[in-house]
């Protein structure tokens, strides 16, 4: 039977002995953190660890003795791993800044089509869902491998592959439909 340690073990006239609950629950929570995520590196691991308890100090105070501090160690460090695997996630892309990117040898009839094409891409993606139009973007315009984004986006290659296939026959649908 596994034993339940309570908040109170670790309290001390008043204050919390942090460094008690970092021997004992570090090698936890760093199992919580790679079952979660096995995309994260070494750094990013050890810094959620170190917000773990971070928060808990910052809470100290808050903490009821009678109560057992597992179940606060488990909920702190999910919170702290999928706000970290959001952020690692969120793209920002503007596809202005690779149309700027055009040779003067263009004309102008070309260099109007190619923003009503780029319009229309844009639409598209601003329309799917945000894993599909992050593939999207890292693929074409960060030119990243499949691999590299089945890896960032924590998804596997085959999937990513098929989500991409998807994502170019509606494009391809979408540009067909607007006189592309």
């Amino acid at each position: 039977m596994e034993k339940i340690d309570l908040i109170s073990k670790y309290k001390s006239n008043g204050d919390i002995k942090i460094e008690e609950i970092f021997e004992d629950y570090n090698n936890y929570i760093y199992t919580i953190v790679k079952n979660m995520s096995s995309h994260l590196s070494n750094e990013d691991i050890e810094e959620i660890i170190l917000d773990v308890f971070l928060v808990i100090w910052n809470n100290r105070e808050k903490l009821k003795s009678e109560l057992p501090i597992k179940p606060y160690i488990i909920g702190i460090t999910k919170n702290i791993v999928k706000n970290k695997c959001r952020n690692l996630i969120n793209i920002d892309y503007n596809l202005e800044d690779y149309e700027n990117i055009i040779k003067d040898s263009i004309d102008i009839s070309t260099l109007y089509e190619q923003k009503e094409e780029n319009k229309l891409i844009k639409n598209a993606l601003d329309s799917m869902k945000d894993i599909d139009r992050n593939i999207f973007i890292l693929f074409y315009y960060n030119s990243m491998s499949i691999s590299q984004i089945a890896y960032k986006l924590n998804i596997s290659e085959i999937n990513t592959k098929t989500k991409l296939h998807r994502i170019r026959k509606k494009l391809k649908k979408v540009l067909i439909e607007g006189g592309y």
